[in-house]
């Protein structure tokens, strides 16, 4: 017969027993988690990697967005100052229009004089 003390290793013994299998599980679990951190981490590092690549796209857009704006800016500026000039080509066209029609109003009034005085027979 069994003795009670018997009886109490044998509850131990099966308890140990649970318990190897428990932290065996547990471990098999450890490691599985251990294998996914790493594969995370190395996620982890390549996104860096894509976000850093990103930053300098981003970098290299508002760049050239600054150069396109400043070409805009420069064109603008220039075709200010063709509007400029090109109003200065016309003040200056409406001035020799003007001195045109004088010569020709002396140029009548030279030849009437001419014709009065007798130098011309036209």
């Amino acid at each position: 017969m069994q003795t009670e003390t018997d009886k109490q290793i044998y509850k131990i013994a099966i308890l140990v027993e649970k318990n190897s299998k428990d932290i065996e599980k547990n471990t098999q679990s450890i490691e599985t988690l251990s294998i996914l951190v790493e594969k995370n981490s190395k996620d982890i590092e390549k996104n860096s990697i894509s976000i850093a690549d990103l930053s300098q796209t981003v970098e290299d857009l508002a760049i050239s967005v600054k150069n396109g704006f400043d070409s805009v800016y420069e064109k603008f500026k220039e075709m200010v100052t063709i509007d400029v000039f090109s109003e200065r080509m016309d003040r200056l066209e409406f001035r020799f229009n003007e001195h045109d029609r004088r010569i020709d109003n002396l140029e009548d009034k030279v030849g009437l004089i001419s014709r009065k005085i007798g130098l011309s027979r036209k």
